[in-house]
């Protein structure tokens, strides 16, 4: 087990996106896995060929539950460099 590493950079370059479904006009939100596979492939898995949808060679999706190890880890890095701006700001000030 090791911590994941360059989260905050791997967020930063994660899109959120909003999309209706085709079928249904369901509202959704989350992410393309497509871009997400450039930035963690292990995240995406390919899905079967499914009749009912317009994907002819199956479909990506994303495994949102892994995602989290990135945003508690970004948050965690934003922590400290926001703690070291309070630092120096606290010195400017003095």
């Amino acid at each position: 087990i090791t911590t994941v590493s360059n989260a905050l950079e791997v967020v930063n370059n994660m899109r959120g996106v909003e999309w209706d479904w085709k079928k249904g006009g369901r509202h959704a939100a989350g992410v393309v896995a497509q871009e997400i596979e450039m930035l963690a492939p292990w995240i995406v898995k390919m899905g079967p060929k499914h009749k009912d949808l317009d994907f002819k060679d199956g479909y990506f999706s994303v495994q949102y539950n892994c995602l989290w190890a990135y945003m508690i880890e970004a948050v965690k890095e934003q922590s400290k460099l926001i703690f070291a701006l309070q630092e120096d700001l606290a010195n400017l000030k003095k």
